[in-house]
């Protein structure tokens, strides 16, 4: 944490491998629970298990971004950047940090905290939205090679993306509580 004029200046680091790693973890551990009830269609599990092979990396790398992107508007208050002037911006696949040709390890989220923020609540809402990322792209891989499974990764998400906000909306600061009459 750095100090500046409105507070702290902040950094969240998320690797690219970790989440990869989680996310493959993940989706083997899914499948392979699946796989040894009758009934099972093996090549829905076979996609289940190939999230992040040759062919399907492109996808999983555009489904990372937008859940990057979730945490950033999920957290918009610390994140948000005044635009002075003009800008431009792009989707172009080379350009986006899942984007194999971008070369980027990780992804990160610069945020601007408040005088008094907790610096555990940082670290805590680090680990959430590791989480929340790996659920979410899971639940939208899901979507696309498993619809029946993909309910129980979107309340996982959700799950997490609650305990973002309420870590995000603790201070290290004493809470005055003033008493109004009526």
């Amino acid at each position: 944490m750095k100090h500046c004029n409105k507070g702290y200046k902040v950094m969240i680091e998320l690797e690219k491998k970790e989440l990869v790693y989680d996310i493959k973890n993940t989706a083997f551990s899914f499948a392979d629970s699946y796989a040894s009830q009758k009934g099972m269609d093996a090549k829905q599990l076979k996609n289940v298990f190939d999230v992040s092979e040759e062919g399907n990396r492109d996808k999983l790398a555009r489904i990372l971004d937008s859940a990057v992107e979730d945490c950033r508007e999920m957290l918009f208050r610390f994140t948000k950047v005044e635009m002075l002037g003009g800008g431009f911006d792009s989707n172009e696949w080379a350009e986006c940090i899942g984007s194999p040709t971008n070369e980027e390890e990780a992804y990160y989220l610069a945020l601007r905290m408040p005088n008094g923020f907790s610096k555990t609540s940082v670290h805590t809402m680090t680990v959430y939205i590791h989480d929340y990322i790996v659920n979410q792209c899971m639940y939208e891989w899901l979507m696309i090679v498993f619809p029946d499974g993909a309910d129980r990764f979107w309340a996982l998400a959700e799950d997490k993306k609650q305990k973002i906000k309420d870590a995000s909306n603790r201070s290290a600061g004493r809470v005055r509580i003033a008493l109004h009459p009526f």
